[in-house]
């Protein structure tokens, strides 16, 4: 019947225009949401850039941890490590010898201070409706399995994965490039944390990646060589 073949055909071309259209949408959408993460984690880097830097190597391994934990969809790989870059955004615009003490040597009100980081990420965050998931993986990031983390002093399984996996990486980037912990000596300040800061299974998963840095050190060839 040539009227019923040319409806259908008329049908099949307005699907295919609304799926071009949704797919130009979606695109559209994708590149709005990475334009953003990148504005501010540029903003971390120029207020300051080790601040930058750590958030930068955060995402990295929040990434690695997903993709290596069995109960991470790969749906949510982006989220995580959209929530390790950003992790710390809440920094923004609170003294900066905040960035550079540990916690245990920050005063009664630079504690506070530090303390409302968390929170004011995802306020920050909020503000942009596609980084919504992304900012409360940041709220919950110092929350700890004991529940003696902040703000909300949340517990093993009432704080989710994702939150887990940002919080786990960051404590691990720490121990390398802020106290300066050498490879071989991570394992045993891991342990330290196992289930009482971190989830015992992120703690293994750490373990695994640190051996692999370890290996991937000692195979460099590279030699200083001082030349007059």
């Amino acid at each position: 019947n040539l009227e019923e073949l040319r409806a259908r055909i008329e049908i099949g071309v307005r699907i295919i225009n609304l799926e071009h259209e949704l797919n130009q949408k979606f695109v559209a959408i994708k590149r709005t949401y990475y334009q953003s993460i990148h504005m501010f984690t540029q903003l971390l880097e120029i207020y300051n850039e080790q601040l930058g830097g750590h958030c930068r190597l955060v995402g990295k391994l929040s990434l690695k941890l997903a993709k290596r934990h069995p109960d991470v969809p790969p749906d949510d790989y982006p989220v995580i490590e959209a929530a390790g870059l950003l992790h710390d955004i809440g920094l923004i615009g609170l003294p900066e010898t905040l960035v550079t003490k540990s916690i245990t040597e920050m005063t009664g009100d630079e504690k506070t201070l530090f303390r409302s980081h968390p929170e004011r990420g995802e306020m920050i965050l909020s503000e942009v409706d596609l980084l919504l998931p992304v900012s409360r993986l940041v709220k919950m990031h110092h929350e700890q399995m004991n529940g003696r983390g902040f703000p909300d002093g949340l517990a093993d399984e009432q704080f989710p994965l994702g939150a887990r996996l940002v919080g786990a990486a960051s404590i691990y980037d720490d121990l390398i490039y802020r106290s300066k912990i050498s490879y071989d000596e991570i394992p045993e300040q891991l342990q330290k944390y196992r289930g009482y800061q971190i989830d015992p299974v992120l703690i293994d998963l750490l373990l695994e990646i640190n051996l692999s840095q370890m290996q991937a050190q000692a195979d460099k060839t590279d030699e200083r060589i001082d030349i007059d």
